[in-house]
């Protein structure tokens, strides 16, 4: 079996980390041997290009690496001309429209896609330390983080606890400087507080162009808000009993990015087994997993396949097996007779029969057989 570069790989940036995300992509594609097409995300073009320049006067043949403008036109021609795989990373949506156009060549793909990431506070855990977490999550990049916090799920503890948290969370991001949204993420953020109020959530902030950080109390794992990515900074703060129904909470929730569990650590591994998503982070928020060993990718609407890591590195790598067959031997030509079937009956039984007598026969019978099938004479021909 033989590990061997795909040929041509297709990498489609994102807008939020224009270099981070997709570089190591273009370096993972590189090493494993490919030519890389990178489509850069929204605004991401100048550093893209800068990459290009350092990876030529690096030595890099220019013929190895392309790098386009990061216009939409564009990402459907370099798309539609075809590759030998495509990494995506973006929303869902931009998602599912690549998968489209990609489904008709059958080309395969990776796609890091949105997440809606939960941080589940447990019974006895640090009150502080959850609120440093969320706050740094909620900050980082002008909470344009596909993995930050957007949902709090507190487990089984008192009213008076989860408003004291509330209550952390509210002073602490009081202090966090506004993002200015863009008009989707503005309509998108005002439409589902909207809606997630009219369903009984009470909302703990003001809405604005120049976004601080809000809190949604009284959110239910049902909500739109609660399953949605969106890239503004909100937080859905969710009651939940036990285990099970925080498991029951995150199969509502398409998005199946990263979960953070703050408390015991023997506990939280234990609820991690539970959850089906792609990174489980305990007592963190997001930092660990820009560790280059560790793989990324998501699972359900959040994507499929991993970047990143000896397993990111095998994504940008075609299987290839190569069998020879040794000797002059032709048996495998043979047509099959009753010779063929009592001894593939005696291997059976040999391998699965239910006692070690019935076994042993099965054995003698495999033997048996096996003496009486003489190998044919190879026909010899003229000039060998």
């Amino acid at each position: 079996m033989q590990r061997v570069p795909l040929g041509c790989v297709l990498v489609i940036g994102p807008s939020n980390y224009p270099l981070f995300l997709p570089g190591v992509q273009v370096l993972q594609a590189l090493a494993a041997g490919n030519a890389v097409c990178w489509k850069p995300g929204r605004g991401g073009a100048e550093v893209a290009r800068l990459f290009e320049l350092e990876m030529a006067e690096a030595g890099l043949p220019p013929e190895l690496l392309r790098v386009t403008d990061d216009s939409l036109e564009t990402g459907r021609a370099v798309v539609a001309a075809g590759a030998d795989k495509v990494f995506f990373t973006g929303s869902a949506s931009a998602g599912r429209a690549v998968m489209r156009q990609l489904a008709d060549a059958g080309t395969p793909s990776v796609m890091e896609l949105s997440g809606c990431s939960s941080v589940i506070v447990m019974p006895g855990s640090d009150l502080a330390r959850v609120t440093a977490a969320v706050v740094f999550g909620t900050r980082l990049n002008g909470s344009a983080t596909c993995m930050a916090p957007r949902r709090i799920l507190v487990m089984g503890d008192t009213k008076a606890r989860r408003d004291a948290l509330v209550r952390r969370l509210q002073d602490a991001l009081a202090t966090v400087d506004p993002v200015r949204l863009s008009d989707a993420a503005a309509t998108q953020l005002r439409e589902l507080t909207t809606e997630a109020r009219t369903q009984g959530a009470t909302l703990l902030g003001e809405l604005s162009r120049e976004q601080k950080p809000i809190l949604l109390v009284n959110a239910r794992p049902s909500m739109r808000i609660a399953q949605t990515d969106i890239f503004a900074p909100v937080l859905s703060v969710i009651d939940v009993t036990d285990d099970e129904d925080v498991a029951a909470a995150e199969r509502l929730c398409p998005l199946a990015l990263t979960v953070s569990i703050f408390g015991d650590e023997q506990k939280a591994r234990r609820l991690a087994r539970d959850i089906a998503v792609g990174t489980v982070v305990i007592n963190d928020v997001i930092v660990p997993t820009a560790d280059p060993r560790l793989p990324f990718g998501g699972r359900r609407a959040s994507g499929f396949g991993v970047t990143r890591g000896a397993e990111g590195l095998l994504e940008m790598t075609a299987i290839r097996n190569v069998i020879a067959r040794r000797g002059d031997g032709q048996r495998q030509y043979e047509e099959t007779g009753e010779s063929h079937t009592r001894l593939f009956d005696g291997l059976i039984l040999a391998g699965h029969a239910g006692t070690w007598r019935q076994r042993w026969r099965g054995f003698k019978q495999m033997v048996q057989v096996a003496g009486t099938m003489k190998p044919k004479k190879r026909e010899q021909h003229d000039g060998e």
